[in-house]
């Protein structure tokens, strides 16, 4: 492979940052109307409404490793996150037909579990097309999308509600997922993984011995990045 981001990796890298860009408008598209889709619906207090976001984040922490060791060991990651942006559209699609506040929790975690494995992949598979030496500025371009996103979801969403209704902002979400499980689907390609991968136990035990990969597992949800490269330079007996 050549130094540098070639003309295709640019191309690709533009897929991924647009995958990541519509994970995370979904994320806050329902911020502007919680109160009224869970609060009023359910007769709900604003700490019950609040695990709406608070279980997502849990589900994010708790699967990233998971797929992302998955992922390495059956050597793809294109079907993991095809999977994971059509799981997604089919979650957010259930969720707004939820009759009561313990459904609508449940499966807003079984809805996190699943997008966590579209974006977080979606972010290890930009690394995985170009050189080392453009990590930086590929995962800047990333973050920039990903920034973005969760930027302009609340906005969106609020202005959906007001012109449509408050169930409106989970139908668009749906819908962006379904967009983003065809892009996926069709648009981006497998890259051979050549690294021998390293379990999830291993991942967890080095992040325990290195605290200081907390800070991009939680906020971030790239553990796997990381902490593989941590994991072979113990192994290496760096």
């Amino acid at each position: 492979m050549s130094r540098g981001i070639s003309i295709d990796h640019h191309r690709e890298i533009a897929i991924y940052a647009i995958l990541t860009f519509v994970a995370m408008l979904s994320l806050t598209l329902m911020a502007p109307v919680i109160k009224e889709f869970i609060i009023n619906r359910f007769n709900a207090s604003n700490t019950e409404a609040s695990m709406f976001f608070t279980l997502e984040m849990l589900a994010y922490v708790i699967f990233a490793v998971v797929w992302g060791s998955l992922s390495d060991k059956c050597g793809k990651r294109k079907p993991f996150i095809a999977f994971g942006f059509g799981g997604s559209a089919v979650m957010y699609f259930l969720m707004a037909q939820a009759n009561s506040l313990s459904l609508l929790l449940a499966l807003r975690f079984i809805q996190g579990a699943i997008t966590v494995m579209a974006w977080s992949l979606v972010m290890t598979s930009a690394l995985d097309v170009v050189h080392k030496t453009s990590y930086g500025k590929t995962m800047g371009v990333i973050g920039m999308a990903m920034m973005l996103g969760m930027a302009s979801g609340a906005p969106i969403g609020g202005l959906l509600a007001e012109k449509y209704d408050v169930f409106f902002p989970m139908y668009f979400a749906s819908f962006l997922f379904l967009t983003g499980t065809l892009l996926s689907a069709v648009l981006i390609r497998d890259v051979r993984i050549e690294n021998n991968p390293d379990t999830i136990r291993e991942s967890i035990k080095v992040l325990s011995e290195e605290r200081r990969l907390a800070i991009p597992f939680v906020n971030n949800t790239k553990s796997k990045t990381f902490l593989s490269k941590e994991v072979k330079r113990k192994t290496d007996g760096e």
